[in-house]
């Protein structure tokens, strides 16, 4: 089954991908910019990529979320999913989307740390509810899926 529209992050890269795809397949792209990357510092005030690596060191250090009472100047992966479900649900009348994002987006939704070279990773929108009630926005690779 083949996406009905392809959304994709404003920055220059996804475009670019988002454009080959949608020419090879003939569906349609739009930009969606909730699908920017993670933000290593919420004020955008960062000068270096040491600062920028520091703040990921602390994002891992912390396991993606600020420690409880506790806030950083990063983009908390909770945040990150929680705007990315909003642009799916956005377009949750097309069925079947395809999305060109970036690393730490897919993590927010799909727990996979390491992606592979224009890796797809499939996501089942919209999530399926846990034992809590809440949606499980979990997904982890089977061993027999290629990275």
């Amino acid at each position: 089954m083949e996406p009905r529209i392809i959304l994709f992050s404003p920055m220059t890269r996804s475009l670019q991908s988002a454009q080959l795809l949608s020419a090879a397949l003939n569906v349609p792209c739009t930009v969606e910019f909730d699908l920017h990357e993670w933000v290593p510092d919420m004020s955008f005030s960062w000068t270096t990529i040491g600062e920028v690596m520091a703040n990921f060191a602390d994002l891992e250090t912390c396991g993606g979320e600020w420690p409880p009472g506790e806030t950083r100047a990063w983009d908390p992966l909770s945040a990150v999913r929680k705007r990315v479900l909003a642009v799916f649900a956005r377009h949750a009348d097309y069925g079947r989307i395809l999305v060109v994002c970036h690393g730490e987006v897919v993590r927010s939704l799909a727990g996979v740390k390491e992606l592979g070279f224009a890796e797809l990773v499939p996501y089942p929108y919209p999530a399926s509810p846990s034992p809590s009630g809440a949606p499980d926005l979990s997904y982890q690779r089977s061993p027999q899926e290629p990275r």
